[in-house]
C-alpha cells in the first residue's frame, strides 16, 4: 500500500506547499486515512491504536465538513486544519513506521507475528490529542459568520436563511448548535417593523427572505481576548469588508501558530 504521508516527513510539506484550500483540506483527510489505513495492516495489538482510530474517525466528519462547505472556510477553520494536519502526519507517520515493523516480523516468524510489543510506545496511550484536535476545529466551525452579505459602501447584512441551513448542516455532523444562530433565536429581528422570532419551523421559510443588520463585527470575538477580528469570516468576507487589508488581516489570522513548549 502507497502512503500519503510519505511524501515528506515534515508537515509542513502538506501545509506549505498547497494551492488552494481544497487542496489543503483534501491532505488533512488523506493523513487521516493514512492512519486507519496503517490501522487496518497493524491489526489490534495496541488498544490505544484502536482508540485513536475511533477518534480519528469522529474527525474526519469535521474536516469533511468543511470540505463540502465553502462558507465554513474562516481563518480560524483554516488554521486548525494546519493544525490538523501537522497533529495526523506525525501519528500516521508513525504508525506507517510500525507497519514496516510488522511487516518484517511476519516475514521472519509467520502470518501470525504480532509487532513487537517495544512499539507499543510509538502511540500515545489515550488519544487526547485527536480529541483535543477536534474540540479545536468544532469550535472554529461554531463560530463560523455564515450568511454574511454586502459591501463596505452599501453595509452589510446576515441573512437568516443562510444561517439557519448551515446550522442544520452543522448540528448533524457536530451535534450542537452553531453561535450566531442561537444569537438570531435569542435576539428577535426587526423586519419592516415587524419582529421575527425564528425556530424550528420557521427557520426555512419567512427568515429566508429578509436581511438582518450585522451589529459590529469586532463585537464577534466571544470574550477570547486572542481571537483576530477576521477569525470567524471567510477570505471573500474580508476582502469585502476591508479590501487587501482585510486580505492581508484574513491571511494573518489564518496562520499555523508555533507549538508552545511546555515547561
Amino acid at each position: 500500500m502507497e502512503y500519503y504521508c510519505k511524501k515528506s516527513w515534515q508537515s509542513g510539506h502538506f501545509i506549505g506547499r498547497v494551492k488552494s484550500h481544497d487542496e489543503l483540506i483534501e491532505n488533512a483527510r488523506k493523513l487521516i486515512q493514512d492512519f486507519q489505513n496503517a490501522r487496518s495492516e497493524i491489526g489490534d495489538d495496541f488498544p490505544s491504536l484502536v482508540e485513536t482510530a475511533i477518534e480519528l474517525e469522529e474527525l474526519d466528519k469535521s474536516v469533511a465538513l468543511v470540505q463540502q462547505e465553502e462558507s465554513l472556510r474562516t481563518a480560524a477553520v483554516i488554521r486548525e486544519i494546519k493544525g490538523t494536519i501537522r497533529s495526523v502526519h506525525y501519528q500516521s507517520w508513525e504508525a506507517v513506521r510500525v507497519v514496516g515493523k510488522k511487516k518484517k516480523a511476519v516475514e521472519k516468524n509467520g502470518p501470525d507475528a504480532m509487532v513487537p510489543k517495544r512499539y507499543i510506545h510509538s502511540f500515545r496511550p489515550m488519544p487526547k490529542w485527536v480529541i483535543r484536535t477536534k474540540d479545536n476545529l468544532d469550535n472554529a466551525i461554531l463560530c463560523a459568520q455564515v450568511g454574511i452579505i454586502g459591501n463596505e459602501k452599501d453595509g452589510f447584512s446576515i441573512r437568516p436563511d443562510k444561517v439557519f441551513e448551515m446550522n442544520e448542516k452543522a448540528k448533524d455532523v457536530l451535534g450542537i448548535h452553531m453561535v450566531l444562530a442561537l444569537r438570531l433565536w435569542d435576539e428577535p429581528t426587526c423586519i419592516g417593523g415587524q419582529g421575527t422570532y425564528p425556530d424550528d419551523e420557521s427557520k426555512g421559510e419567512g427568515a429566508g427572505q429578509h436581511g438582518t443588520a450585522v451589529e459590529g463585527i469586532d463585537d464577534e470575538k466571544h470574550d477570547a481576548e486572542e481571537n483576530s477580528v477576521y477569525d470567524n469570516i471567510t477570505l471573500d468576507q474580508a476582502r469585502a469588508m476591508a479590501g487587501e487589508v482585510g486580505v492581508q488581516g484574513w491571511t494573518e489570522a489564518a496562520r499555523l501558530q508555533p507549538r508552545r513548549i511546555k515547561r
